[in-house]
This record gives C-alpha cells, sequence and structure tokens, in this order.
C-alpha cells in the first residue's frame, strides 16, 4: 500500500511538472523569456539596441579624396585605411575589449579583429541546431535578434549573442544600423555621429566564410559617413 501511495505521489508530480513544463514552453514561454533577458540584461529602455534591427542597405564606396588623408594599417590576417589620430589594435575576441580596457583610455582608437571559416560554428556549436551554419549567418541572427521578437530559446541566445558583440555605440538611440555589400563581402553596420565621440562597428563575410570586424571611437569626431563608408572599403586582408 506504501508503494502504491508513493508511486501515485511520483506520477502525479510528474504530471505535475509536465504541465508546467507544456505550459511554459506552449503558453507561457515567449513571456518568461523576455522577461529573463529584461531582467539578467537590461529591457529596451536600458538597451535600444536589442530592439533595433538594420533598416537599410548600403554599398561603401572609396572615396578618393579621403584616402588620400588616411594611413594604412596592416595586421598578419587583416588590414585597413583610417586617418591619422587613432591607436589601431588587433586582437582576439574578448569581451573587455570594448567595456573596459580601452574606454578607460580618452583616445580615438580602432580594434581590428579577423576570424577564420566557422569560427563561431566552433565557438558556439548549439548555434547550428537555430540554422546558423557559417559565420555570416550567425552574424545576421546576432544582428536580427530582437528582444521583441523573442518566441524560443534560439531566439533568446541570439538576443544574448547581440548584448556581447554590440560594442560601445554612445547613445544608441541615435544609432543607426544597415546591411553592408562590398565585392564579395557582406555585413553589418552599426554607427552613430554623437556629439561627444563618432562610433561606427562593421562585421564583414566574405565569400570563402572569413570574418573581419572593426569598431572605431572617434574623440575627434573627423569622421563621417562618407569617411566611415570609406574606412569600410579598406577592411580586407593583405
Amino acid at each position: 500500500m506504501e508503494k502504491q501511495n508513493k508511486f501515485s505521489i511520483i506520477f502525479l508530480r510528474t504530471i505535475a511538472l509536465g504541465l508546467c513544463l507544456w505550459y511554459v514552453a506552449i503558453i507561457g514561454g515567449p513571456n518568461l523569456l523576455k522577461l529573463y533577458i529584461n531582467t539578467g540584461i537590461g529591457d529596451c529602455n536600458k538597451i535600444p539596441i536589442l530592439c533595433m534591427v538594420p533598416v537599410e542597405k548600403i554599398t561603401p564606396q572609396a572615396s578618393k579624396e579621403c584616402l588620400r588623408d588616411f594611413l594604412p594599417y596592416s595586421f598578419p590576417n587583416i588590414q585597413v585605411c583610417l586617418p591619422d589620430g587613432f591607436k589601431v589594435t588587433c586582437e582576439l575576441a574578448k569581451k573587455e575589449f570594448y567595456k573596459k580596457k580601452i574606454n578607460r583610455q580618452n583616445k580615438s582608437f580602432a580594434y581590428l579583429l579577423y576570424e577564420e571559416p566557422g569560427f563561431f560554428m566552433k565557438l558556439f556549436p548549439q548555434s547550428k541546431k537555430a540554422g546558423a551554419n557559417n559565420n555570416y549567418e550567425f552574424i545576421k541572427r546576432v544582428m536580427y535578434a530582437n528582444t521583441n521578437a523573442i518566441k524560443n530559446l534560439n531566439d533568446t541566445f541570439f538576443v544574448i549573442m547581440k548584448s556581447f558583440f554590440i560594442a560601445d555605440l554612445g547613445d544608441q538611440k541615435e544609432v543607426k544600423m544597415a546591411q553592408v555589400e562590398m565585392g564579395d563581402k557582406r555585413g553589418f553596420l552599426s554607427y552613430n555621429i554623437g556629439k561627444d565621440a563618432v562610433y561606427f562597428e562593421c562585421s564583414l563575410v566574405d565569400s570563402k566564410d572569413q570574418f573581419f570586424k572593426i569598431y572605431v571611437r572617434d574623440k575627434t569626431r573627423q569622421l563621417n559617413p562618407e569617411k566611415i563608408f570609406t574606412v569600410i572599403s579598406t577592411l580586407d586582408k593583405p
């Protein structure tokens, strides 16, 4: 009799747990996942860019006039041209590059990053289950992640990745986000012509699935959209 009672209790608890999981996944899932993001990371008022997606398409063209005043910077796997006055760094991917170390310096700087084909798939194997099978698809899912559009765990994962990958862009309410196509490269640009500085970040993936990234903070505010597009047009492999 005692065993039967224990079995009945376990059976009822299993049914109750199953109903709870069903409720979370089918009925309450999206709302609870959004609450998780809002509580753990921040809502759209605190981090507006988590609710923004690219709304325009840009084909950057190099301005010969601008290029005359630019300086070339080259590293083993990546190169770019920038105006004088920037501290240019090429490092490995790490969160502190824009949130801790460089932001302590009151200087204009550019951060460069190169990663090999399939890098994000190796770093985040779970992204394959979400349909991201190469670097471009991963970055696209990240850039189009939107807290308001969360429906499942995959959506939640990419919103979290967006909070990690988007650098400091000043007042996020003023940020513009766009798709970028340039030769055999395609990707995404976020920029802000701010009052205290000009910020921009661009991630590009070429036809070989090689990943190129540049993040710039211009304290002198010498970069305008034309110069930003010119900088992007020079981003390549040596």
